[in-house]
């Protein structure tokens, strides 16, 4: 991976921290919007996904503060714990 979408990388690696993998017949997008849709913490990986693909496709770079946002993200991220998401899950 180029190391200018090297932050979809760490994403897919905190998920799997949390033990959440994208299916194999998803797309990054529907893996996203999937996961917004389980949970509020993760409201922002559908942003987080368009940036990539807009990186990844469309040859753009990201602004300073849109990698601001998804370093927040992923950093928030970072500090869940998978019963954190359990729970809140069955609540």
């Amino acid at each position: 991976r180029s190391p200018e979408v090297e932050f979809y990388s760490r994403f897919c690696r905190v998920l799997a921290g949390l033990g959440i993998a994208r299916k194999p017949q998803q797309t990054p997008a529907e893996f996203a919007a999937d996961l917004a849709g389980r949970h509020a913490a993760f409201a922002d990986a559908p942003g987080l996904v368009d940036s990539y693909y807009e990186v990844a496709f469309g040859g753009r770079r990201l602004s300073p503060e849109r990698n601001r946002l998804i370093e927040g993200f992923l950093n928030r991220l970072r500090n869940l714990s998978a019963t954190q998401l359990v729970k809140a899950e069955t609540q």
